[in-house]
């Protein structure tokens, strides 16, 4: 659930990342696909990194309201997202907003996987500062070594050059599962 979006979907996993990118919640052709998670990942115990991917239409389905983040006023009215299981309702703080490209003719050559989801702590260091590199905005939010995160994916159409050539381009909502004990609550005043 993101507040102030129609973003509040169950979300499915498959065997692949391709099966429900066309079937719906009950595996039925669905032309807008569901939301699914990626298919490495474990949703019992969360890894380091939990991704999650939708469609955007532009029209407020599936993931399409994540574009809504590329707008700090945005941020600074749903800095604090949920993502509930089977097993545990969850809260997680949004730390990051960015744009990447899938190809690497559109970023030199070079694209960064920010969907890997079993980095060990050692590395994890090094991803955070990379998103933060790219972020739109900083937030006040820490990210440690020991955080699990959720990435949120959708498609942007912010690089294309005309009607009929769209990009391969990423809007990514990066969060961090708020931690034991900690506070839900985010100063966003603090965001630049």
């Amino acid at each position: 659930v993101v507040p102030n979006t129609t973003i509040d979907q169950p979300v499915v996993q498959a065997e692949n990342n391709d099966y429900y990118m066309r079937r719906d919640f009950y595996k039925a052709y669905f032309q807008r696909g569901s939301v699914f998670m990626d298919y490495r990942n474990h949703i019992d115990t969360f890894d380091k990194n939990t991704i999650l991917y939708g469609h955007n239409y532009l029209d407020s389905t599936m993931f399409s309201d994540l574009e809504k983040y590329k707008d700090i006023e945005f941020y600074k009215t749903a800095p604090v997202i949920e993502f509930n299981t089977i097993y545990k309702n969850y809260k997680w703080k949004v730390f990051a907003v960015f744009l990447t490209t899938a190809s690497p003719e559109l970023d030199n050559g070079y694209v960064f996987n920010y969907i890997y989801p079993f980095m060990r702590d050692d590395n994890f260091a090094e991803f955070v500062a990379e998103v933060d590199k790219r972020s739109l905005y900083h937030t006040d939010v820490e990210v440690l070594p020991t955080d699990k995160i959720l990435t949120l994916q959708t498609c942007s159409r912010d690089l294309d050059l005309s009607a009929r050539k769209q990009e391969d381009v990423r809007c990514i909502v990066m969060a961090r599962l708020v931690r034991e004990g900690e506070s839900e609550t985010v100063d966003v005043s603090k965001a630049t």
